[in-house]
C-alpha cells in the first residue's frame, strides 16, 4: 500500500475491498449451468461506479489496534482470501488493472475514538445485534472459552456491523459518499435512521435519479406477472449488451467511463462550488434547485408538449453553438421569430438539460434493449435454460 497521503477530493467515493468482484462466485465452476445472479449484480453495481466517479478508494482499518492475532484469525477466516486479485473462468485482475489506471486507490485510516468496535459495544444490546452475538460460534479450539467466544463475537461484528457504519460516519465527516455492499447493508439498514446519514453528492443524486428514473415502469413486469428484466439499471444492461466475454464487462464499462468524462467534470465542479464557504446562499440554493430539476428531466413520463417543445430548443440550441459563419442570413429571422415564440425559461431549461444529455442517451439505449438471456449465456458460456433457472433462483430468493 502507498505510504504517501492520499487527498481526498470532489469525484471520489468511498468503498471496502469486499466490494471488489467475486469471479468464482459469479461462475461457480465451469462444469456448473449456473451463475449467481447476485454476485453479478454486485460486480456490475462496482461497474457502475467506475463510470460515475473518477476514484474509488478503498479505506482499510487496522483491527490489529483492538484485537490480538488469534481473535481477527478465528473471526476473519473468510476475509483471508482477497477475492479482488482472484484470477478465475476468463476474469482478469481487476483490481490490479484499475490501479494501474488510476482509478482504484488504497489508502488506510485513522478512526480514533469512533472505531468499529465503538458501534458494537453501543448497539450490541438491540435485538438484531444480541441476536448475532450469542449465536457466533468461531472456529478455533478455544471456542469454548466463554470469554474467547465473547471478544471473538465482538471481533466478527465488528467487521461486519462496525466497520460500515464508522467509514460511513468517517466519509460523512469527510464530505464523500460511501458505497455499502448489499451484503453489508443488510447489517447496517436498520440503524438509517439512527445514526448520520451518508453524503450522496451531486453526482450521486444524478445517479439514484437515474437509475431510480425507470423503476416504475419495470414493476409493470412484475404486476403482471413477468420476469423482471435484469440488470434494472440502465448502464449495468448496457455493459451486458456490449460484452462477449467475462474481460469485456471490466472493458466496456471503462468505455463507458470516457463517455462520461464531460458528465463527470461538469458536476464535479458543481460540488466544489457548493462547498465552497465564499459563495453566497443564494447563489447555492439556485445551484441545488437546477440539480433538483435535473434529476426531475429523468423522469420517463415526461409532458409531450413540453418534451417537444425541448426538441425543437434543442434543434435551435445546436444551431447557435456553431461559430456564426455557420449561420445564413436567411435563416436568423426564422430563428430570432422561434425564440421570441418560446418562453425564455424554456430556453434556459433546454440549455442545462444538455449538461446530462449522456444519461438521456443511455436512458433511451436501455428502453432500446432486448432480454439478455442470450447474452448472459454468450458471456459466461452457459446455456440459455441455465440463466434462465439462475434468474428465476435469484427472483424466488428475494421474494
Amino acid at each position: 500500500m502507498d505510504s504517501e497521503p492520499l487527498i481526498a477530493t470532489s469525484g471520489d467515493i468511498i468503498i471496502t475491498d469486499n466490494i471488489l468482484p467475486d469471479p468464482v462466485g459469479i461462475i461457480y465452476h465451469e462444469n456448473d449451468k449456473l451463475i449467481n445472479v447476485d454476485k453479478l449484480e454486485e460486480y456490475l453495481k462496482f461497474l457502475e461506479l467506475i463510470v460515475f466517479y473518477n476514484r474509488l478508494i478503498i479505506l482499510h482499518y487496522d483491527f490489529s489496534n483492538i484485537f490480538d492475532d488469534e481473535i481477527l484469525k478465528v473471526s476473519f477466516y473468510r476475509q483471508f482470501t482477497y477475492v479482488g486479485d482472484v484470477e478465475a473462468d476468463g476474469f482478469d485482475d481487476v483490481k490490479e488493472k484499475l490501479e494501474k489506471a488510476n482509478v482504484l486507490f488504497e489508502a488506510g485510516v485513522d478512526l480514533g475514538h469512533q472505531t468499529p468496535l465503538h458501534y458494537v459495544q453501543k448497539y450490541v444490546k438491540s435485538p438484531l445485534l444480541q441476536e448475532k452475538f450469542n449465536n457466533f460460534i468461531p472456529f478455533s479450539p478455544n471456542s469454548s472459552d466463554s470469554e474467547f467466544r465473547d471478544e471473538a463475537a465482538y471481533a466478527k461484528l465488528s467487521l461486519d456491523f462496525g466497520l460500515p457504519i464508522a467509514l460511513s460516519e468517517f466519509a460523512r465527516i469527510a464530505r464523500l459518499p460511501y458505497f455499502t455492499p448489499a451484503a453489508q447493508f443488510e447489517h447496517i439498514s436498520w440503524l438509517e435512521n439512527i445514526e448520520h446519514k451518508t453524503q450522496i453528492g451531486v453526482v450521486g443524486s444524478l445517479r439514484k435519479a437515474f437509475n431510480e428514473s425507470l423503476s416504475r415502469e419495470l414493476e409493470l413486469f412484475d404486476n403482471f406477472g413477468f420476469s423482471t428484466p435484469f440488470p434494472k439499471t440502465p448502464i449495468a444492461s448496457i455493459i451486458l449488451q456490449e460484452s462477449k466475454g467475462p474481460n469485456d464487462l471490466l472493458e466496456v464499462a471503462c468505455q463507458l467511463r470516457r463517455e462520461f468524462n464531460n458528465f463527470r467534470e461538469t458536476f464535479n465542479e458543481y460540488e466544489n462550488e457548493l462547498r465552497r464557504e465564499d459563495l453566497s446562499l443564494k447563489r447555492k440554493l439556485k445551484m441545488l434547485h437546477e440539480i433538483k430539476h435535473l434529476t426531475d428531466e429523468l423522469a420517463p413520463n415526461m409532458d409531450r408538449s413540453l418534451q417537444k417543445t425541448t426538441i425543437e430548443l434543442t434543434n435551435f440550441i445546436n444551431i447557435c453553438a456553431k461559430a456564426p459563419l455557420d449561420i445564413s442570413i436567411k435563416s436568423i429571422p426564422d430563428l430570432v421569430s422561434s425564440v421570441i415564440s418560446k418562453p425564455f425559461d424554456l430556453v434556459v431549461a433546454a440549455l442545462k438539460k444538455r449538461k446530462i444529455r449522456i444519461l438521456l442517451k443511455m436512458q433511451k439505449k436501455f428502453l432500446k434493449s432486448k432480454n439478455n438471456v442470450e447474452r448472459l449465456a454468450s458471456i459466461f458460456g452457459k446455456t440459455t435454460d441455465g440463466i434462465l433457472n439462475s434468474l428465476h433462483g435469484s427472483e424466488t430468493q428475494k421474494k
